[in-house]
């Protein structure tokens, strides 16, 4: 019988004292792919030879090995999946689509909405099949580009778990019976002036829909229709469209821009035009401040965490440190953080940028305002206009 392998304690694979004297010569932001980089000990990999002996022979080839294997593995996998399809009879059309060549795919100009924002792409079909999304570059928004909402939006038409049909309940329905069962109430509600009637739509920009929920409401006088929207965006009067190509320093209060709903899309691409040294000029200074990680806190020069209770504290101490008509306490917390940023902000007045995000409280989004005016920014980095999204008379945005 050959002899066991001693067994390592699990609590010994971990050294706290040591993660925390490794950390200790640490300066700056520092990220790590895994716990086990962290804590690469010789416990650790004692307890992983005792434990899973295999894993541990895979854990000790180096990048070239580990690659090679990787690769060979994939070719084996694709080789043992090669199969004919099963033999079936073609059926050509009967009325063949107009204008479709067999072989060629085609292409359809449509739009995709997110958050209620329509976003211009090009829909690539194989014989009727739509099988890509890329962005329209004739559309303002996207110019060409697409986020990964939209190249997942392909996989719903293929999701066997979507609805299929009209619920009524728990039951499955028709267009017809829900048409029938309207039909026998709109007698009631039209005495009633729709009393009782409520109506949920997602947030949308669209003026047809717009118009239509407007006749909805002169209709039925006492009904209601509702907002589904958590965050509460729809509920802004004024928006703000930020130009960030021309924008030497930008300061996120909790914004990330690059994933904008409305145009993510289009700022990606106007922030990356400022950081690439292909330009000449200097790129452009990106301070984040915001309580979790996000894709434009990724791209930070600076990056500060902080709570969303204690963000509007924040930016108030850095009006008032811009000489905006907002009073506070310069000397409290981040005292350096807000002198630094207001000291970059005055020395590209103009050119600079502060933009508050959607799930902050109007408070800080005029804050955000006040010191864009302070700064000279408006009209030139920052334009605010009216919402386009719809809003429903009595205010109600979500159930």
């Amino acid at each position: 019988m050959p002899p066991m392998t001693p067994s390592v304690d699990i609590a010994d694979r971990v050294d706290p004292a040591a993660i925390r004297a490794k950390l200790a010569g640490q300066r700056g932001p520092r990220f790590w792919r895994s716990l086990e980089e962290l804590a690469d000990s010789e416990g650790f990999r004692a307890w992983l030879r005792a434990e899973h002996p295999r894993l541990a022979e895979a854990v000790s080839l180096d990048r070239r090995d580990f690659l090679k294997l990787l690769g060979a593995s994939l070719a084996l996998a694709g080789l043992a999946g090669c199969s004919h399809p099963p033999r079936t009879q073609i059926v050509p059309y009967v009325h063949k689509p107009i204008g479709q060549v067999d072989g060629l795919p085609r292409y359809f100009a449509t739009t995709l909405t997110r958050n209620g924002y329509a976003h211009g792409v090009l829909v690539r079909d194989n014989q009727g099949r739509p099988t890509k999304v890329e962005g329209n570059p004739q559309h303002p928004a996207s110019l060409g580009s697409t986020d990964i909402f939209a190249q997942a939006a392909i996989l719903q038409l293929w999701d066997p778990d979507r609805s299929q049909s009209v619920m009524h309940g728990n039951s499955v329905t028709t267009w017809d019976d829900f048409a029938a069962a309207l039909t026998e109430r709109v007698t009631h509600l039209h005495i009633h002036g729709g009393e009782g009637l409520r109506l949920l739509v997602a947030p949308t920009t669209s003026p047809t829909l717009i118009a239509q929920l407007a006749a909805f409401e002169k209709q039925f006088p006492n009904a209601r229709w509702h907002v589904d929207d958590p965050s509460g965006m729809a509920g802004r009067r004024q928006v703000a469209r930020c130009h960030f190509d021309l924008a030497k320093t930008i300061v996120s209060l909790d914004a990330d821009f690059l994933s904008d709903p409305a145009a993510g899309v289009r700022y990606a691409r106007d922030f990356t035009a400022t950081r690439s040294p292909e330009r000449g000029d200097a790129m452009s200074r990106l301070y984040v401040i915001e309580p979790t990680p996000s894709v434009t806190g990724s791209m930070a020069d600076h990056r500060l965490p902080l709570a969303s209770r204690d963000i509007e504290v924040f930016a108030t101490r850095l009006a008032a440190q811009l000489g905006s008509d907002t009073a506070s306490d310069t000397n409290g917390a981040h005292a350096r953080w807000i002198d630094a940023v207001a000291k970059d902000l005055a020395a590209h007045r103009g050119a600079s940028l502060v933009i508050a995000g959607g799930i902050q409280p109007d408070s800080v989004h005029a804050l955000a305002r006040a010191m864009n005016e302070a700064l000279g920014n408006v009209g030139r980095t920052v334009e605010y206009a009216p919402s386009l999204l719809a809003t429903p008379s009595n205010g109600d945005f979500s159930l």
